[in-house]
């Protein structure tokens, strides 16, 4: 919650992923990807409506806005400075975009909020997703989130949710992964030890 921290952001994470965190980020897009492909025909990109829920520096929404220029959307974030960043690294691509190959982008509504407590309209997106919070969160907060993620999606729509592995993903690792909550990751081993797909089945997903 600070400029620095979000200035800083990006470069810390790199090195935790050795670099590797952009790939690991996007594999989220094949969900949406498989969303887009399965509405064409029927809707056109402009019509679809997407929420990144604690978009953080907005890095991952420029790659959004790469695949998906015309798509509507929104970043919403709880700290301020970061959702500074996120819109200047949004005006940044947009920029570089226009200059480099002519393309314009839709622009990005940036919201201040908690996700646990979205300032949304019951099912205004098609596409919501999420990606780092879960294990950044206590288990009420998770749960609260979880609704509300499905409160603000549409029927029919998608949810994506990008984290850590968890315990029994990789047996070998069981034993040592619960070591990164001493990297300030106070809720972390609550958060491998969470069945996801039960605390969305519990907000009414399928």
């Amino acid at each position: 919650m600070s400029t620095s921290s979000a200035a800083s952001y990006e470069y810390t994470t790199e090195v935790l992923f050795e670099g590797t965190q952009d790939a690991m980020q996007r594999q989220g897009f094949v969900s949406i990807s498989e969303y887009v492909a399965l509405n064409r025909g029927i809707r056109t990109e402009e019509e679809i409506s997407l929420l990144e829920v604690a978009c953080g520096t907005g890095r991952l929404h420029t790659f959004i806005k790469d695949n998906w220029p015309n798509m509507k959307t929104v970043a919403s974030d709880l700290s301020p400075f970061y959702l500074q960043r996120a819109r200047e690294n949004m005006e940044y691509f947009e920029d570089f975009t226009k200059r480099v190959t002519g393309r314009d982008i839709t622009p990005t509504d940036f919201v201040q909020a908690a996700a646990e407590d979205l300032p949304f309209e019951d099912g205004m997106f098609d596409i919501v997703t999420c990606t780092y919070l879960f294990h950044e969160v206590p288990f009420p907060v998770r749960k609260q989130i979880a609704r509300e993620m499905f409160r603000v999606m549409a029927p029919g729509g998608v949810c994506v949710i990008t984290d850590s592995f968890q315990r029994g993903d990789r047996p070998a690792l069981d034993e040592s992964m619960g070591n990164f909550e001493a990297l300030n990751e106070p809720h972390y081993v609550d958060y491998i030890q969470t069945d996801v797909g039960a605390l969305f089945e519990g907000a009414g997903l399928r």
